[in-house]
This record gives structure tokens, sequence and C-alpha cells, in this order.
């Protein structure tokens, strides 16, 4: 996914829309979008914040609702009969199980903070997924989620801050 690609084809949307957009892909999750939205789109910090936090509560709850059942269609039901999603739901749920032994005795509060470390495959999806292998109910997963993307979005805003963020 080309990120620099998206943001261009996001930059004919009202800046607040494209920051919003962004929060919610993969690649990019809200603690990146709202970095975007300052730095490239011209919004001040307050207005990129209200949109990726919007974005934040708009993944956290999606993935709390949906991704289970998705991951069980694509493993074992309709869609694993889709090869590509097959292999990535495998693919994916493996990758979280080889973590999952670091976080299991922390439960809700190890997915919070892997959620909230701003690194790559770090975020809401990875955490989303680590959740569901560690067993997180859907209160505790939503919790986790909103509560760990929160810490990065701060995490971010703090080290953006200290090198000039505008």
């Amino acid at each position: 996914m080309d990120v620099y690609a998206i943001v261009g084809t996001l930059s004919s949307l009202d800046p607040r829309l494209a920051v919003y957009i962004l929060s919610l892909l993969p690649v990019v999750e809200p603690r990146y979008a709202v970095v975007v939205g300052v730095t490239v789109y011209g919004l001040e910090t307050w207005e990129a914040l209200a949109a990726s936090l919007l974005g934040l509560a708009t993944l956290s709850i999606i993935l709390t609702l949906f991704l289970e059942g998705l991951m069980e269609s694509a493993l074992h039901g309709a869609l694993a009969r889709i090869t590509v999603l097959h292999k990535l739901a495998s693919w994916v749920q493996s990758r979280s199980l080889a973590r999952a032994s670091k976080y299991r005795e922390y439960g809700l509060l190890g997915v919070l903070v892997f959620v909230a470390i701003p690194l790559p495959l770090t975020g809401v999806y990875s955490g989303s997924v680590l959740g569901l292998v560690l067993g997180l109910n859907k209160k505790e997963l939503f919790t986790s989620l909103f509560a760990g993307g929160l810490l990065s979005l701060g995490i971010t805003l703090l080290g953006a801050s200290v090198t000039r963020l505008p």
C-alpha cells in the first residue's frame, strides 16, 4: 500500500475527512493520521486530533464487533474459499499466537500496552487480533484498543511536538 499516493488522493477532500479516512487504514492508523493532518494537510493540531480520535473510536468499535466473525469465516467459513483471505487470516493468526505468550499473563493491560507502542505492526489492528487470541471479551477488547490507541496518539503527538510539529 503506497501511503504517499493515498495521502495525495485524499488531499482533494476536506482535510478533516481525509485524516478520518487515513486513521481507519491499517498502515496509517490514528497515531500517524494526526501527524499527516498537521504536517501535510495544514490542520491545527486539535482538528487533526479530533478527526483521529473519531477514527480511533470507529475503528475500535468495528474491530470489536466484527473481527472475530470475519477471522472465523476467513479461516474456516465461506471466506476461507478465497485463498488470499484464508492465507492472510492464517498469517495474522499465527503471528499473533507467536506474540501472545509475552502478553498472555497481562490480558487487557498487555493488549493496551501493545497497542500503545507507536511502532509498525503494534497498532489497533494487530492489537485486536492479539486480544482475540488472548480471549478478551468485547468490553475488554474495546477498552484495550481505545485506551491503547489514545496512549499511542499521545506518545506520537509528544514525539512530533519535540521535533517541532507546527
